[in-house]
């Protein structure tokens, strides 16, 4: 509440500028006249009376541009908007104040008001002050003029205090304030400007104006008469109006300790022309810089006549006189949509100003298609669901793609297809032509991201695919065995269907029974995993890859009456003793180079690369292997190994080059448990890393044992 209540002198009403260009072409008068709001109107933004609008009080003084159509262009403070001329009273000449200009004495106390309403203010002017009464207003108020003072009463309550009327004084316009110089103050009065304000050249406001002086700037006052203060300004003076200024002792010193910042900032906008930005809260600190009219920022403390205000992560003090919370004016103008952008992260929140410190508007998650307005270096303006605010540049995309659809094909298909599977959302093999199954695996991507599920690879799918973090398929995570039935089932027996352990399309019936679980059997064999007819999570792993292996030549599927499978053993480590103690070795060997400088085309002892390291460690067993992790990983030595079969001193072949033909440019030493020690160049020495998910788990392409 303290944050809300220092801003009561605000604007009560901000109608949105717009330029000549767009405004709707008015019938043009003689001159601009004054009008009323004769009850609660909508005022709007644009001349169609459509879009953005606000509600101003009854009451409101306006100036009347021009009237076309029924409709009146408005202004106020400087902006304008558009009104139904029925809303509005005007103030015609009848309507306007009769002069009086009479000079009286009263013969009894007199109440009076600080405005035309009992509502306001209010003083008691003793018997026998001589004043003068100005003009006569609306419903009997009259404007009253004792010394500089000005204030208003009802007519009647006049008459009963007036003794005497004096002869009223000539109506010829009155004389200009007298140029003399007013009378100095004994020593000059330190100020500090609370309200930006105009300097004249005499105490007149039709006098020659000398400049502006701007919130939180430091003057002297020379003296003063009546509304006016002779001001100095580094050896230039100039007049100004004395109530837009504060005594330098008043304003409130730099609290000793740093403020508590609220828990949600608010944000303000500028509505003076230029807010002095200070180090500190004090005048006498160091002067960071300008704001400017219309700028945003976020008010995270006030303490006294002070602000503290953050700003694209800069912080600092200035007089809260130049602010205005953004929530009492009306919303600025949304530019018109420039482009459509994807969000192609997890999520993207939506704030009121482009500060991850202001006000949470919404979240979007991954997919979402939204509206750019404008955009800079790292925010922009965008807007979603009736929803307008600031977004983070970088959690959104609007790069064009090449878009895919049924009966497509080349290479891009083909990768599409790829990622498909390896998220395992396609169940056939990852071939280049765009047809009924990547067309399948496409709309369960699609419902997975909360998108309608057309099929078709479009522009905003397309983004996501090449830049986004794609969830994968939830099947992955079931584990599916004899007796259970439904779309989970026959999408794995399509996809043992592709590659060969079924033959007949009428096995993929949707219900996991012998035959199903003979050709799992058969594909755990022929990936050397453990064969337990279940789809466990290893097996999920392997059937859904780019290497998961296909039906051996000369082996009959398993819903064939021929086929025979071998039982197997469920060790997944097949190695003898002999060969575990060489393992136990090379993985010594290895781990006593941890931190050893990673050295391109080094071998050791004490610099490595990673065929470097995997022919130093293997070569301590009389395992000779290649300098190379192409010809380790195609070479016709070792056997080569599937993810799932990987075992303790296995060799690790990755795809770590996109841009290149072969499948291996990176080798570790498998160390179990999901982690591999390996010489990395992105670490610039010899690490142990995780395959388990991440990076490298992304860039496996299959593993070499070269010890049996």
């Amino acid at each position: 509440m303290r944050l809300q209540k220092w801003i009561t002198k605000g604007m009560a009403l901000l109608l949105v500028a717009l330029t000549l260009a767009t405004m709707l072409p008015l019938t043009a008068l003689a001159e601009s006249y004054s009008a009323t709001v004769a009850d609660d109107a909508r005022v709007y933004q644009k001349a169609t009376m459509k879009g953005v609008y606000a509600v101003v009080p009854k009451g409101t003084k306006v100036t009347v541009k021009g009237v076309k159509n029924g409709i009146a262009q408005i202004s106020r403070s400087g902006y304008i908007g558009y009104v139904d001329v029925d809303d509005l009273t005007a103030q015609t000449e009848e309507a306007k104040d009769k002069e009086i200009n009479e000079k009286v004495v009263l013969t009894a106390a007199l109440t009076v008001y600080q405005k035309a309403s009992t509502s306001s203010k209010k003083a008691v002017t003793p018997a026998g002050t001589e004043i003068t009464v100005l003009s006569e207003g609306s419903n009997g108020w009259l404007k009253l003029k004792n010394g500089s003072h000005v204030a208003y009463v009802q007519k009647n309550q006049l008459e009963k205090a007036l003794e005497s009327i004096v002869t009223p004084e000539p109506t010829e316009a009155p004389t200009a304030a007298p140029t003399a110089e007013p009378t100095a103050t004994p020593e000059p009065v330190d100020v500090v400007v609370s309200k930006q304000s105009t300097v004249y050249k005499q105490a007149d406001k039709t006098s020659k104006k000398l400049g502006t002086v701007y919130v939180g700037e430091e003057l002297q006052v020379l003296s003063t008469k009546g509304d006016w203060a002779l001001i100095d300004k580094g050896g230039k003076q100039g007049y100004m109006l004395k109530a837009n200024l504060t005594k330098k002792a008043d304003v409130t010193p730099e609290p000793t300790a740093e403020p508590t910042a609220t828990p949600e900032p608010i944000a303000c906008v500028v509505t003076a022309n230029t807010v002095v930005v200070y180090k500190k809260a004090s005048t006498d600190s160091t002067v960071l810089g300008k704001l400017k009219k219309g700028e945003l920022v976020n008010v995270i403390d006030v303490k006294g006549n002070w602000a503290l205000l953050e700003k694209d992560g800069n912080r600092g003090y200035a007089l809260k006189g130049g602010l205005t919370p953004a929530s009492e004016l009306l919303e600025p103008v949304v530019p018109d949509v420039k482009f459509t952008a994807t969000v192609i992260s997890e999520s993207m929140p939506i704030y009121q100003t482009a500060s991850t410190k202001a006000k949470k508007l919404a979240t979007v998650t991954l997919g979402t298609a939204v509206n750019v307005h404008e955009g800079g270096s790292t925010w922009a303006m965008i807007s979603v669901d009736g929803v307008i605010g600031y977004a983070q540049i970088a959690n959104m995309s609007a790069r064009s793609y090449d878009t895919y659809a049924s009966g497509d094909s080349g290479s891009g298909v083909k990768a599409i297809n790829e990622l498909l599977l390896k998220l395992a959302y396609l169940d056939a093999e990852a071939g280049s032509n765009y047809n009924a199954a990547t067309v399948a695996a496409v709309k369960r991507l699609q419902l997975e991201l909360g998108m309608l599920e057309t099929g078709k690879a479009d522009i905003t799918l397309m983004r996501l695919i090449n830049e986004a973090e794609l969830p994968v398929s939830p099947l992955v995570k079931l584990t599916i065995a004899k007796g259970d039935k439904g779309s989970d089932v026959e999408r794995i027996q399509n996809r043992l269907y592709s590659l060969g352990y079924l033959a007949k399309s009428s096995s993929v019936d949707a219900d996991f029974g012998g035959t199903t679980q003979n050709a799992v059997k058969l594909f755990q064999k022929t990936a050397g995993i453990s064969q337990s007819g279940k789809v466990d999570a290893a097996t999920m792993k392997v059937l859904y890859s780019l290497t998961a292996p296909k039906l051996p030549s000369g082996t009959d599927p398993a819903d064939q009456a021929s086929a025979e499978l071998d039982p197997g053993s469920s060790d997944n480590s097949p190695l003898s003793a002999s060969g575990q103690k060489k393992v136990e070795i090379v993985i010594d060997y290895a781990k006593s180079k941890l931190g050893c400088r990673y050295v391109f085309g080094s071998s050791g002892p004490n610099t490595y690369d990673c065929s470097g390291l995997t022919m130093a460690a293997f070569s301590q067993v009389g395992v000779k292997l290649p300098h190379s992790a192409y010809t380790t990983a195609y070479g016709s030595a070792g056997t080569k190994i599937s993810y799932a079969g990987l075992v303790r001193g296995d060799v690790i072949c990755m795809n770590t080059n996109a841009s290149d033909n072969d499948l291996s440019d990176h080798v570790g030493i498998y160390l179990g448990d999901g982690k591999m020690i390996h010489a990395s160049s992105g670490s610039a020495k010899v690490i142990i890393s995780d395959i388990t998910s991440g990076y490298y788990n992304r860039v496996f392409s299959w593993g070499k044992r070269f010890i049996n």
